[in-house]
Formats: structure tokens, C-alpha cells, sequence
């Protein structure tokens, strides 16, 4: 393989990825012809390699990978016999395969991979134990298989006709003749630099492109829909298209535009009806009418209505969408989510899974059947557990429907709320599959579940694969990470096709995707739009005359102001992913701005400041690994330097919750999980533990400005609060109340009582409660602004005299009177989380990071 038909192997593999692991396979076949040697036990000698070394050099590493291990494992339609590494997937396939089928040692194995040769004997001794075998008879058995044989060149002439605006990049052209080896390096570099930086592809997914002509003509050629997240996408197979409605674009926007993607480009559809604008609906194909069916999803009944949860039904026969009125119609959202919803391709059985507990049981999942135009609830012997959200899809690779599950945080139902249950159906009940490698929830409530060639896949910053046994990390490659994207399988291309989503942190504009993307089982290949921001949680403010500055530190998880330094939890990744596992501690200058970080501090989540020590809480998280279980750090205010750890063994029955931290003086109380417990801030000991009755737990903790009361919110088994005045010194109970709400309640001390703010449903309320018994202390607040209810997320702070509220689904920030709640100003202001501060300036903590905030006038009364 000379440099010219690696340069012609490197287009291949860009254009028409199939034909190059065809046209690899061919190559590596005759290298081995050349050198029939016994080379498993010796080192190949050079002319052995050149052909591998010359492909690494031409193509990005994760594409190189998944062409050897698609290849080099004999598997696919191209070949005849038995596939002797069927049981094994990643790491352990590929190195057997390499070993096995090219002969390679486990250096040239490593070099081929880019990792060092322990990991390579490791993988070996893995996978032959998975098999059974030793190294001498799988390379016998894989010696059998037949290898098929293309030429190389005929495939890039194919290629090329099929895509003319790719002809001229052919070496021959672009020299008249033969190439200088130079010239063909550049040339090879330059294309390798379009599919991905060498060795380095999927690694800095959301990083700037290499532009060129290349990537100006695929970005025109599939030039698609506007950006949007939570976009209904299902396959229409009796046309080979993926269709994709809706969602939602920027701002909360809502959509009702159609499209179709035909494997190459997308196509915009003007029907005369639609279904009304929204996101977050559900599709699948009936094969019994020939259209693809959309379920329910999240949007207004008609215009100028609120949101809320759609349970209608439409059907798209590629031209036109017509409702379907039916007698029965499933629950529509499951959990957090919309109904998991998908068509068994073997069978043609449409499955739907939603809220609503059969026969009357809250703990299990409702399961739905649609036939001849109707829905009808099914009662399996076994229904999956009630859960947070779910994804539904079918598994091409493995055959059937697949249920993947993150559950509720209490975990009531039975099961572990910081993993994802799995559970097939074999078309009458459910059985729960237990993998051996667990998948952590949060991977399931931020990526959309989808069929591949790889069983079924989760993408996301790392794509995750269902064999029908186990899960299988792909790493980090690809679309990167978002949530909210709309994902389908295109079964005539064997691919899936992933479109937009939104950042993991903020909201706006800037904060969804318009990318396409394309997934064989292995290697993402982007197909259109542009690449997200880089760190899309930092782009600049809203516009409001509130804001002074921005510091881009990250979604803050808490806030505190002292005299000339704020402190604040953040929560990112230099690919604006939030992650608890890496939550840092940031020291803020109020007035050079500068900014000092430590950590990594694992789930920490609170913070306080008492006996001069800076106090970090750290509560319980799924999928958050805290080493050694550390509850509390405390930390030099000035250097960040670590002074003191404190491990608390998590309570008995209980997957998540926050730390709550509260400080003053020489008094440090710790809210953790069901109790709290004393700190002596001198040296960050556990002292008096006050237990909180079976099922309750520390929702919020605050003492008043004096010290004199401590004042606890705990969260019951109903979602009520119980709020109590406790002496600050013991924990003993002085007065309690409860509130009706639907998930706890957050509280903000003052001189005369307390202020408690908690969601009762779609909205929210704010009561003011005295210092002694938590009497009322006047009428509540009306929170409502101009004929809006507010949001369900609302906060209540006291800060610099005055009463804040922060309402982060309305994107309001509003100052009122501390004694009555009267708002006196209102700005717009989103994804508000945490406030403090004093006279000097308030501080306001949200997803992007830390505002600084001059407000209104009118805010001084």
C-alpha cells in the first residue's frame, strides 16, 4: 500500500465508511499472504507493519480502532462461518481479533490502539477466560474463516462517482500524475484533520473544526433543521427515512415543523395539519397502517394555554399527519419524562410504557399495546417499577424491546436509584436483566435510548451500549455531551441517526444543537450543522439591566458572601458538562474579581463558615463516587488549603440526598440524610446527633442572623415539609409546623421568623412564619406576575436587608419587602439557583456561573 492508495483509503473511509473496512480488510489479507511466517510468537518485521502503520497515520485514531475491530474480528455479512469471538465486546474483541486474525504481537497491538501493552495482556487474559480458550486454538479457528477480497482502487473510483465534488481531492488529479511523498503526506494530514485530530478524535468532541473546502461542502450538502432539543424522531421504513417533528428551540420556544433525513440530506415538509407545537413526544412505526405513530409529548391544549401533558395520537404516512381519535388513551408522561414508546421490528408489536400503576399499584409501570388504530393496557404478570424516567427501543443487534429505567430517588419500589434498570419484553412480560457492569441513572435521564447495530445505545459524553447481557462504555467520542437529543435507527443503512439536543447546563439560545450524526455501531460521523460551543454553560448573561458582570465559573451549587470574599461550590467540565464527581470549591476577590479553586471535592453540595474554618458538605448522589465516603471537609478561607475530613457511613436505605451546612460563630450543624449532627468547627468532629423520625430527611437548614435558632426543614414520605425552631445549641424541637407541598420546602432566616418557600404542584408558595412558635405572620405573598403563576422552582433569600425571590422556570428575579413580602421590583433574570449577600452587593449563583448584581432602585423602598 503505497502513500497514494493510503491517501485514496483515507477518502473511502470518510465517504463511504463500508467500503473502507472492506477495502482495509483486502489489504491486511495481502500483507499477511507476503508474509505467511508464524509471526504469534516473533515480532513482524517492518514490511509486516508498514500496511497498519501507514493506516494510523492516514486516520484518526477512534475510526481506526473501530475499522481494525470491525474488520480483524471476522464479523459482518461479508463473511461465512461461525464468529468465534461472538461473546465479546470493546477492548477484549479488538485484541483478540488483532491477535488472532493479522497475527499481530501485543506490542504491534498496542501500538494499533494506542495504550500501553499491560492494558493489551490484561484484555487477553479477560477475554480468553470470557471464551473458554487458549490463544493457540482461537488462532486456529479464526485462521479458517475466509477473508473477502475487493480492490481498493475500483471501490474509491465507485465511491468517487457517487459523490463527483469529492473527485478532485484524488491524488492523481491534484498532481497530474504521480504525487511527491510530501505532497501526499499533506494531502493525507489534511483529510485526516477533517474526519478527526490524530489520535485524539472524540476526545475534544464539541472543539472548533478544521475548516477547509471539505467541511464547507458536507455542511451545505446536509444542511438541516434549526437547532431544538427534546424533537420526537422515529424510522419510516417503507420509505428509509428518519423523521423528525418538533421540539424545542431556544428560550423555551416551541416547534411544529417536519423533516425527513434520507441518509445524505435533510428535507423540510409543509403538511396542510400538524399536530400542535411541542416537545418531547414519542414515535414508533406501525407496520399494520404503514405510517409512523407520535404519542402525546409536552405543550399547550391551544394556543395561549400553559404546557402540559398531550396524550393525543397522529400518524405520518410521509406526506400528511392525520389525528387518531381513539376510545382509550395511555397515561402520558412517565415520570419526568414522556411516554417510552417503541415497535418491535421482528414482530411489528407497537409497546408503549407510562405512569399509572397497574392494578392500583404506585410501584410498577403501566404497559400499552397499539393494534388496528386503538391503545389498550396490557397486564403482564411482570410490569417494570415505578421510575424517575424511561427509555424504550428495540435492539437490532440482539432481537426485542428494551426498557431502560432510572428509578425514584427514595427508591421505594426496591432496586438502587443510582443505577438504571434494565427490562426486556418477549412479547406477554417483563424480566429485569441484572448486568454485570451497572450503568448509572444519570446517564438515562440525560441520554435518548436508541437501536444499533450494537444493541441498544445511550449517547452522551461517553456512548454507552446493551449487549443483551451487559453495558459497554464506548468512551468518550462523538456528539458529546447533551441531553435532549432525538435519536431513531435506519435499518436500511444500518445506522443511528442522532439530531441536536441542549447543553447539560443553561438554556439559552446558544444551548441547543443543530448537529447531525451518524452511528454504526462503533464511530460517530458528523453529517451536518455546527458544533456546539465548547463550554456552552458559559456563553454571556441574559440581557438585563439587573446583571453588572458575569463570572463563567460554572452551575453553582452554593453561595456564601464574608466581608471581602464570596465562596461558591461549582459543578464543570471543560466540555460544560456538570458533574458532582469533580464539584470544585471557587474563592471569588469582590474586588479585583479573581478567582481561586480547589478541589475536586466529590458530591459536595453545601457550604458554611464557622470557627474561621471554611466548611464543605458533601451529601449522597448517584453515580457519584465518593472515596472513602467524606461528608465534610474543612478548608483554610484563605488558601483553600485542606484542614480537616469528616467520613460518615451513608444511612441504611437511602440513595441521595444533599448535605445541608449552617454556620455562625463558634456553632456548625451539619444536615445529613436523616439526622443532624453537631460539628465542633475547631476541629471538625462529629459531636451531638440528633435522629429525625423513620422516613424523613434534611431538606433545608438555617440559623437566624443572631445564632439564637436553628431552624430545619425536613422532608416527609408525602413530599410535605415539617418545619421546625430547634435550640441551637442541642437540636432540640422548640415549635413545628407542616406545609402541604409536594416536595419539601427551602427556608430564609430572619430577625422576626423565617420565610418558606415550597412548590405546591405547577407552582409555588411563600409563607412567613414566626421566630417562636411559626405562627403566620401576615397573609402570604401573591407571587404571581402580570396574570402568571410563578414557577415551581422558586427560592426565598434575605440578603442585603432585603427579600429575594429567585424563579428559575420563569427566568424572574424578583426584591420585596422583608417584613411583608410585597415585591417591589422585577427583572429577567434565568436559571437562578443561590443568592447572597450584604450591604456592599448581592451575588446571585446560577447555571452559567456567579452575577453580580446591582438591582433596581426601587428595591430600596
Amino acid at each position: 500500500m503505497d502513500a497514494a492508495a493510503v491517501h485514496r483509503f483515507s477518502l473511502l473511509e470518510l465517504v463511504d465508511p463500508d467500503d473502507a473496512l472492506a477495502a482495509s480488510a483486502a489489504a491486511l489479507a495481502a500483507a499477511e499472504r507476503q508474509d505467511p511466517a508464524d509471526a504469534w510468537e516473533d515480532d513482524p518485521d517492518a514490511d509486516r507493519l508498514r500496511p497498519v502503520r501507514l493506516a494510523l497515520a492516514a486516520v484518526a485514531a477512534r475510526r481506526r480502532q473501530r475499522m481494525l475491530e470491525q474488520l480483524l474480528q471476522r464479523r459482518g455479512p461479508r463473511r461465512a462461518g461461525e464468529d468465534p469471538l461472538g461473546p465479546l465486546r470493546g477492548r477484549e474483541r479488538t485484541v483478540l481479533a488483532l491477535e488472532a486474525g493479522a497475527g499481530l504481537t501485543p506490542p504491534a497491538v498496542a501500538e494499533a490502539l494506542d495504550v500501553h501493552e499491560a492494558a493489551v495482556l490484561a484484555a487477553r487474559e479477560r477475554a480468553l477466560a470470557r471464551l473458554g480458550e487458549d490463544a493457540a486454538s482461537l488462532r486456529r479457528r479464526a485462521a479458517a474463516l475466509p477473508v473477502p477480497e475487493e480492490e481498493l482502487a475500483a471501490r474509491v473510483r465507485a465511491s468517487l462517482a457517487r459523490r463527483p465534488w469529492l473527485a478532485r481531492l484524488d491524488p492523481g488529479r491534484l498532481a497530474g500524475g504521480r504525487v511527491p511523498p510530501l505532497a501526499i503526506a499533506a494531502v493525507v494530514a489534511a483529510v485526516a484533520g477533517v474526519v478527526g485530530s490524530a489520535g485524539l478524535l472524540g476526545q475534544r468532541p464539541h472543539g472548533p473544526a478544521a475548516r477547509g473546502a471539505l467541511t464547507a461542502q458536507v455542511d451545505a450538502v446536509s444542511a438541516g433543521p434549526p437547532a431544538r432539543a427534546f424533537a420526537a424522531a422515529g424510522y419510516d421504513p417503507a420509505r428509509g427515512e428518519t423523521v423528525l417533528f418538533g421540539g424545542r428551540a431556544g428560550e423555551n420556544r416551541l416547534l411544529d415543523d417536519t423533516w425527513t433525513w434520507d441518509g445524505s440530506a435533510w428535507q423540510r415538509h409543509h403538511p396542510a395539519r400538524a399536530p400542535t407545537p411541542r416537545k418531547a413526544a414519542a414515535m414508533a412505526w406501525d407496520r399494520a397502517s404503514g405510517r409512523l405513530l407520535l404519542f402525546g409529548g409536552e405543550g399547550p391544549v391551544a394556543p395561549g394555554q400553559p404546557d402540559s401533558a398531550l396524550r393525543d395520537s397522529w400518524a405520518w404516512d410521509g406526506s400528511a399527519w392525520t389525528p387518531l381519535p381513539t376510545a382509550a388513551t395511555p397515561p402520558a408522561r412517565l415520570g419526568a419524562g414522556t411516554a417510552a414508546l417503541a415497535t418491535d421490528a421482528t414482530t411489528g408489536e407497537v409497546l408503549l410504557v407510562g405512569d399509572g400503576g397497574r392494578q392500583g399499584t404506585a410501584c410498577s409501570l403501566a404497559t400499552w399495546h397499539w393494534e388496528r388504530g386503538a391503545w389498550s393496557e396490557l397486564h403482564p404478570a411482570t410490569a417494570p417499577r415505578s421510575a424517575l424516567t424511561g427509555r424504550l427501543a428495540y435492539a437490532p443487534g440482539t432481537g426485542g424491546l428494551v426498557l431502560v429505567t432510572a428509578l425514584p430517588t427514595a427508591s421505594a419500589c426496591g432496586g438502587v436509584a443510582r443505577d438504571a434498570a434494565v427490562w426486556t419484553w418477549n412479547g406477554a412480560t417483563w424480566t429485569e436483566q441484572h448486568p454485570v457492569t451497572a450503568l448509572a441513572a444519570k446517564h438515562v435521564v440525560d441520554g435518548q435510548l436508541g437501536g444499533s447495530m450494537a444493541g441498544v445505545m445511550i449517547p452522551g459524553y461517553h456512548t454507552f451500549t446493551w449487549d443483551g447481557s451487559d453495558w459497554h462504555d464506548g468512551g468518550p467520542d462523538g456528539p458529546g455531551a447533551r441531553f435532549g437529543a432525538a435519536v431513531a435507527y435506519d435499518e436500511r443503512r444500518r445506522q443511528s441517526v442522532l439530531f441536536g439536543g441542549c447543553c447539560i447546563i443553561g438554556g439559552h439560545d446558544q444551548g441547543v444543537y443543530d448537529d447531525t450524526w451518524t452511528w454504526d455501531g462503533g464511530t460517530w460521523l458528523r453529517r451536518g450543522g455546527a458544533h456546539p460551543a465548547e463550554v456552552a454553560a458559559t456563553a454571556a448573561a441574559p440581557a438585563s439591566p439587573w446583571v453588572r458582570s458575569l463570572l463563567p465559573l460554572g452551575s453553582v451549587d452554593a453561595l456564601i458572601v464574608d466581608g471581602a470574599t464570596v465562596y461558591a461550590v461549582v459543578e464543570r467540565l471543560p466540555l460544560g458538562v456538570l458533574d458532582l464527581d469533580r464539584a470544585l470549591v471557587a474563592r471569588i476577590d469582590r474586588a479585583s474579581g479573581a478567582v481561586t479553586t480547589a478541589g475536586p471535592f466529590p458530591a459536595a453540595d453545601s457550604l458554611a463558615l464557622a470557627g474561621g474554618v471554611l466548611w464543605v458538605g458533601a451529601g449522597v448522589h448517584p453515580g457519584v463516587d465518593n472515596p472513602g465516603g467524606l461528608a465534610l471537609y474543612g478548608l483554610d478561607p484563605s488558601t483553600l488549603d485542606v484542614r480537616h475530613e469528616l467520613a460518615l457511613d451513608p444511612p441504611a436505605g437511602v440513595e441521595q440526598f444533599s448535605a445541608r451546612l449552617v454556620g455562625l460563630g463558634d456553632r456548625l450543624w451539619l444536615g445529613w440524610g436523616g439526622e443532624l449532627i453537631g460539628i465542633d468547627p475547631r476541629t471538625g468532629t462529629a459531636g451531638r446527633r440528633v435522629p429525625l423520625p423513620a422516613g424523613q430527611s434534611v431538606d433545608d437548614l438555617v440559623l437566624d442572623p443572631t445564632g439564637g435558632r436553628l431552624y430545619s426543614s425536613a422532608r416527609l414520605p408525602t413530599g410535605d415539609a415539617l418545619i421546625s425552631v430547634r435550640d441551637p445549641a442541642t437540636g432540640a424541637v422548640r415549635a413545628s409546623v407542616t406545609e402541604h407541598s409536594t416536595a419539601g420546602a427551602r427556608l430564609a432566616a430572619g430577625a422576626d421568623g423565617v420565610w418558606i418557600s415550597f412548590p405546591t404542584g405547577l407552582s409555588s408558595e411563600l409563607h412567613h412564619r414566626g421566630a417562636a412558635d411559626l405562627r403566620p405572620l401576615g397573609t402570604p405573598p401573591v407571587l404571581s406576575a402580570d396574570g402568571e403563576p410563578s414557577g415551581n422552582t422558586l427560592r426565598a433569600f434575605l440578603a442585603g436587608g432585603l427579600l429575594w425571590f429567585a424563579d428559575a422556570q420563569r427566568s424572574t428575579l424578583s426584591c420585596a419587602d422583608p417584613r411583608t413580602g410585597a415585591v417591589r421590583a422585577t427583572a429577567a433574570i434565568g436559571r437562578a439557583l443561590e443568592l447572597s449577600g450584604d450591604a456592599g452587593g448581592v451575588y446571585l449563583g446560577t447555571t452559567d456561573g456567579v452575577l453580580i448584581i446591582a438591582p433596581d432602585l426601587r428595591c430600596a423602598g
